[in-house]
Parts: C-alpha cells; structure tokens; sequence
C-alpha cells in the first residue's frame, strides 16, 4: 500500500527544491510565499483531479428507486393545484412529477401547499373530484462528491438493462412534450438546480446546508424517464462517476482540496511538487519551461500507468470462442422446451 505524504511534507519538498526556506506550518503560515506555493498545490491538486480519471477517484453510485405513490385528488380546468389528496407525505417539490387524469404529461409537483394539496408546473385541462393521481420520484440529488459522469456505467441492475442516455434538451423535450412519450427503454438526463424557480427564501440564508442535504436539490440532478411506475418498481440503478474528493484528511474523511498540514492528497503527490514548482516560478517571472516539461513528461506517465492496460493483439481471432457483451441479447430469451415438441 502506498502511503502519501502530507501537505506539510509537499511543500517542504517543493521548497527545499527550489532553495527556499523551508516552512513549519503551511495552513496557518503568514509567510506570503508558503502562502502562494500553497495556493499552487491546490491549484495544481484541481487541475489533476479535472484533466483524468484517477481510478483512485473512480466511485460507484447506487440508486435504488422506490414504487410511485397511488392516490387520488380534485382537478380544476386551468388550475394549477390539485386538492383533497389524502396526504401528501413524501412528496417533494423539484423532484416529484404528477401522472393523473386531466393533467398534462410530465407535470411537475413545483410546491407542496399543504397535507392535502400540491401546485403542479402544468394546468389541468378538466374539472373532475375524485381522480386517480400517481405521483412519482423521477429527479434524484446526485452524491455530494459528485464531479463528472464516467461514460458507459448507466445500468439497470434489476432488468440487466443498459439505461440509454444521457439525452440531450432536446430528445428529452421530444420524450415529455411530444406525441411518442415511452420506448421500451429508461432513459436519463442531467439536468440542474435552477429550473426548480427557487427563492431565495427557499434556502433560509444556509445555501450550502440545503444543497449538502440528501433529501434536497442538488446544483445537478439526475433525471429518469418515463417516471416510474407501480408496475416497474422498486429497481436498482447504477452509475460510475469521478468523485471531487482528492484528499483525506488526517482521520480519513475525504475532502475537495488541502485544508490542514495534515491532510493527504489521493492523487500522486510527485506531480503536485513538479507542477507547483513550475507555477510557483511562472508567477515570480522565471523561465519556468524546463521545469513544465518535466512536469508533463511525469504526468504522461502516470496517466499511461494508471489503472493498467489491456495487451492489444496485432492479430485477429478468427472465432469468438468466449461469450461477449456483443453476443448477448438484452432479452426475450425463449422460455423452456420439451424433448419431442
């Protein structure tokens, strides 16, 4: 296993490299320099974590999706609520949608007004008491350590379906506004915060509180369609991503950037000493391109190196004796059969 040194210990590296004094603290330093070489580990720290996928950042995400509810309500023609509901517990506003009679496709649950009314993003388009109404969690917070997709992850587990996406605006527009609403298959989408129309009451002067929260709008949403049903749940689903965390601290939580002498950094820390050397001087004026080049070739390298490779055979086969992904029917297997018929 390899152990990593610490901030402290990156930028008595980077110091002692480049001829100056070496600090005791780095955090809370003073010093204008250790200050600004600071600023270029975590500078260089970001840099990293956006430009390849570590696979020490690599993060699996599981989301289990739960069963809609089932219940009923009165429409209004042109009115955006729908009253009497019998309780409107677990419905959240942003990530809820409204499937009912006399109410537009893929209406969106925008408040929930009280135990037995909600506003919708669509009007109704009759008067009617009594209607069946299926409200369904289709929006979901991604992690908070969220930073990018890793392509080509997206599955249903359950159905052991590759789910298809992630659709742009406009096929997603095409699903919920056109006339052909449902294929065969659950597409996603990301989509983010702020066509939810917050107010800034909303937030209750705490924005990093409520967006940290796992039962709130994240600043990015993954969004499921069709909605799900009564009859396709609860399913299991998947995703990879690239965390944001590149950093631990001294008693292991992960962390975005250095926040203490003591943190440790998950990405490689030789290229946050080459790379911070190089912006460090680039700053100060110097001829910083011998340091960028040693800088890039290290880099190059443990890209190359990272997570391994396959052995690339220069040959074709003639046979593909081993079952494959491209072999593989998604479904409609034949079911068992009898000798003789």
């Amino acid at each position: 296993m390899t152990t990593y040194p610490t901030l402290l210990t990156i930028v008595q590296t980077t110091c002692d490299e480049l001829g100056l004094v070496r600090p005791s603290v780095v955090v809370s330093s003073s010093d204008l320099q250790i200050r600004q070489i600071f600023a270029c580990v975590n500078r260089e720290l970001r840099e990293l974590q956006q430009n390849y996928d570590w696979t020490a950042l690599q993060t699996e995400y599981d989301l289990y999706v739960g069963q809609p509810i089932t219940t009923t309500g009165n429409t209004t023609l042109a009115g955006y609520q729908i009253t009497n509901i019998p309780s409107t517990a677990g419905i959240v506003a942003g990530l809820w949608v409204c499937n009912a009679q006399n109410v537009p496709v893929a209406a969106r649950v925008l408040s929930v007004d009280s135990a037995t009314q909600v506003t919708l993003s669509e009007p109704a388009t009759a008067t009617a008491t009594g209607v069946s109404c299926v409200f369904a969690q289709d929006t979901y917070p991604e992690p908070q350590d969220f930073d990018r997709f890793i392509n080509q992850t997206w599955w249903d587990r359950t159905n052991r379906w590759a789910l298809m996406g992630p659709d742009s605006p406009q096929i997603d527009q095409w699903h919920r506004s056109g006339v052909v609403t449902i294929g065969p298959r659950r597409h996603f989408r990301q989509i983010g915060y702020n066509n939810f129309q917050f107010q800034p009451s909303d937030f209750n002067n705490d924005f990093n509180g409520d967006f940290n929260s796992q039962t709130s709008i994240g600043i990015n949403n993954y969004r499921l369609w069709p909605p799900p049903g009564a009859t396709d749940t609860p399913i299991n689903l998947v995703f990879e991503y690239i965390s944001s965390n590149c950093v631990l601290s001294n008693v292991g939580a992960p962390q975005p950037n250095f926040q203490a002498d003591t943190d440790v950094p998950l990405i490689d820390p030789n290229a946050l000493i080459l790379g911070a050397k190089w912006r460090f001087w680039q700053i100060k004026g110097f001829d910083y391109a011998a340091m960028q080049a040693e800088y890039r070739d290290y880099v190059d390298r443990k890209y190359a190196n990272d997570g391994g490779a396959k052995t690339l055979s220069m040959a074709s086969l003639r046979d593909r004796f081993l079952i494959n992904s491209g072999q593989v029917a998604d479904g409609s297997w034949p079911g068992p059969t009898v000798s003789g018929t």
